[in-house]
């Protein structure tokens, strides 16, 4: 949507505007499906408008992998009593999903006691040598290899 904002063909107000007609999530929608709706006048009515292809509103593989990255990493903090932000921040490990980031390679849970803690665990994880899981009897998350 903010494509064709930026463009100049539709203001952001106007992507609303044409959405909210046809009470639209904009986050649902792909900026194509818009410029339809704004080339075509918005004249197309709700049955038009869902057969249109759409996003999933289910997150992108990526976003499910840092969200587990993210779980585990709150996991061996809390188990070693420090705070998750001292170990790695979300943007390292969106970076560390990234085989070919060029700061990769750097990431601070890469190297040292960070490593130990966590770095090694993320490898484990991303290489599938080992899952999570949930221990039912002690309310807590497992970590199986």
């Amino acid at each position: 949507m903010l494509t064709f904002a930026q463009s100049g063909s539709l203001s952001v107000k106007q992507c609303h505007k044409i959405l909210r007609r046809f009470e639209v999530r904009t986050d649902c929608v792909p900026p194509e499906v818009i410029f339809q709706l704004w080339q075509e006048g918005a004249s197309l009515d709700q049955k038009d408008l869902a057969k249109i292809s759409r996003k999933s509103s289910l997150p992108a593989p990526a976003e499910v992998n840092t969200d587990l990255l993210r779980i585990l990493l709150k996991h061996q903090a809390r188990l070693h009593g420090v705070a998750p932000s001292l170990i790695a921040q979300s943007r390292d490990l969106t970076i560390y999903l990234q085989p070919e980031h060029p700061e990769r390679s750097s990431l601070r849970f890469l190297h040292g006691w960070r490593y130990d803690i966590f770095g090694q665990w993320a490898e484990k994880l991303c290489e599938g040598q080992i899952a999570l899981g949930f221990d039912r009897e002690h309310s807590d998350l497992q970590i199986v290899e």
